[in-house]
């Protein structure tokens, strides 16, 4: 990585850029002074008061389901936790839920759950129609790899987009995240899932153990050569009763700078925020 960015002028022009190479990506992620932080963060400020439009953030998050059939070594849903409360909210309720959603002015709903085929093609399909039946929403699902066929009968319903992580770009790091499939695999599905004409919401979570610099700039290269329509990019954060509980975890400072590279890196897609509204299993407001 050339030194060259150290210097004040050299990184206010880099900070300019509307794109950026690995090899930048990589000279911003490992800048140390502080005066080239400071720059940095204050570039990154500026472009999300300009690229975050609040009305296309705003969202309402519905949790429908804790169950799930996957065992992923990060995720606090994983088969094997013992510890966690397994419910399911009723689909009258999902549905309520997104018309008061509606009501308070949001006009875009995530409907999340773990890997439960519970919620099959047809249970899915009429909550999706029942919505939008009574609720002017985009709606977006997060219901993990799904087939073909649920993908098109979900469009078909009414559903406008599908979100689906790719976690990291690296397949050893993969591989030791999920209990299933492959990186080549979930990329196919975001593909899949584009074709169908749904908005495709993915990305990739930082700070994993194991995971270098390098990963990292890897995985914001690929954020941006797969077209998405919304990007993710998240701190790792360990979740009890996982294998990954007790493991090290990045200072603020490092989980503030990197988020600042994502969003120069990926200014011209729209970033994902947390959303306005949050419904859990009980059907209750979380925030």
């Amino acid at each position: 990585i050339s030194n060259k960015y150290h210097d004040p002028m050299n990184i206010e022009r880099l900070l300019n850029q509307a794109e950026f190479t690995k090899d930048e990506i990589l000279s911003l992620l490992n800048l140390e002074d502080d005066p080239g932080k400071k720059l940095l963060l204050k570039k990154a400020e500026q472009i999300e008061r300009i690229c975050c439009d609040s009305s296309i953030n705003s969202y309402g998050l519905i949790e429908i389901s804790t169950y799930c059939s996957e065992n992923c070594n990060y995720c606090r849903l994983r088969r094997d936790n013992s510890s966690i409360i397994r419910e399911r909210m009723n689909r009258e309720r999902i549905i309520e839920i997104a018309k008061e959603i509606n009501t308070s002015g949001i006009e875009s709903i995530v409907i999340r759950s773990g890997f439960d085929d519970f919620y099959d093609v047809d249970r899915i399909s009429y909550i999706i129609y029942s919505i939008k039946k009574h609720a002017d929403v985009e709606i977006m699902l997060s219901l993990g790899e799904r087939t073909l066929e649920e993908y098109k009968e979900w469009k078909l319903a009414g559903a406008n987009g599908y979100r689906l992580r790719f976690k990291s770009s690296n397949p050893n790091i993969y591989n030791s995240l999920n209990s299933y499939g492959s990186i080549e695999s979930r990329l196919k599905h975001i593909e899949l899932i584009k074709s169908l004409g749904l908005k495709i919401c993915s990305g990739s979570i930082f700070g994993l153990p194991k995971q270098s610099v390098d990963d990292i700039a890897e995985d914001l290269q690929l954020i941006q050569t797969i077209n998405l329509d919304i990007a993710e990019f998240i701190p790792f954060y360990p979740q009890n009763h996982t294998p990954y509980e007790y493991s090290t975890t990045w200072n603020y400072d490092n989980i503030k700078k990197t988020n600042a590279v994502a969003i120069l890196a990926l200014q011209k897609i729209i970033r994902c925020s947390k959303p306005k509204y949050v419904f859990n299993l009980e059907g209750n407001l979380v925030n």
